[in-house]
């Protein structure tokens, strides 16, 4: 690690001019003393983490109760170098790059479903945030949290302000951007792939670089998974509303049924009561004539 050449997209991140639509212009551990990270494990299972900057930590929020050791002892390693290399030349004699320490935050019976790891990540990060406790976010109200999210992004995408913003912002022209190329070599001949313009021109190998197929593909595989995802949604959901339709039909019929068997007795009382009357009357009458 000693010869290691942090990108200049982190410092770049550690200075606070990335993303380019929300720049702060703030260092990290100048002017930022946390950072709340999502993590896609697997690209199946969301967790968070909470770099703590001042006391060198990195708390782990994971629903599934699981130690994703090597993704998060990635960030535990890297942040303290771009830590020190985006301070002032006098100030980075005070900062190593040590890793940080890692904690788990203790979870059990969360996400049964296992489909609810991407909203846990976000109320939990809410909760550290606002020094609340984690367990006031579980499986009994998760389903609510998530459409609350859902109406939260919703009236996000539709504010004016952030419209005119996001309408108006354009990326800093320095930024390269990826470009395809084709293939010279004899055994992929025109194959196309994607490579960044500068590391082509400066035929760094050590850079990125894809196959245009490759990428269509795994491009499909994610929107499979998204699709297999949201079916299994809306399945779960037409479940859930079956089920309380059903159960709402037997409540309906058993209230229907009360309320018919208390008028069939009301009735059967008041023809009950008419007849005594009528039998009394020719009673009487048979008394007089006889």
């Amino acid at each position: 690690m000693r010869g290691y050449k942090i990108d200049d997209n982190f410092l770049e991140y550690g200075r606070g001019d990335l993303p380019y639509h929300g720049s702060t212009c703030s260092v990290w551990s100048v002017d930022v003393d946390r950072l709340y990270i999502p993590i896609c494990v697997n690209q199946i299972h969301w967790i968070s983490v909470c770099v703590n900057l001042v006391n060198r930590t990195v708390d782990v929020f994971d629903c599934g109760g699981k130690k994703n050791n090597r993704v998060v002892e990635a960030f535990a390693v890297l942040i303290p170098r771009i830590v020190k290399a985006v301070q002032s030349p006098e100030r980075k004699k005070d900062f190593n790059v040590k890793q940080y320490t890692v904690s788990y935050v203790p979870m059990h019976g969360l996400n049964m479903s296992g489909d609810d790891c991407g909203a846990y990540l976000l109320k939990f990060i809410e909760c550290h945030l606002l020094g609340l406790d984690f367990s006031l976010v579980n499986d009994e109200n998760i389903k609510e949290a998530r459409h609350k999210i859902a109406y939260d992004l919703w009236e996000a995408a539709n504010d004016a302000v952030l419209q005119s913003r996001m309408s108006t912002f354009k990326p800093p022209k320095r930024a390269p951007g990826i470009t395809t190329f084709g293939s010279s070599t004899a055994e992929n001949r025109y194959r196309r792939f994607y490579k960044c313009q500068i590391a082509r021109d400066r035929k760094t190998k050590n850079h990125l670089f894809k196959w245009l197929d490759d990428a269509l593909i795994d491009e499909i595989r994610i929107v499979d998974a998204k699709h297999e995802r949201v079916a299994q949604e809306i399945t779960k959901f037409e479940e859930m509303v079956m089920e309380k339709v059903k159960s709402e039909i037997v409540r309906v019929e058993a209230e229907m049924s009360e309320k018919l068997k208390e008028k069939v007795n009301l009735e059967i009382a008041r023809v009950s009561q008419e007849m005594k009357h009528k039998l009394k009357i020719t009673t009487v009458a048979l008394v007089v004539v006889g």
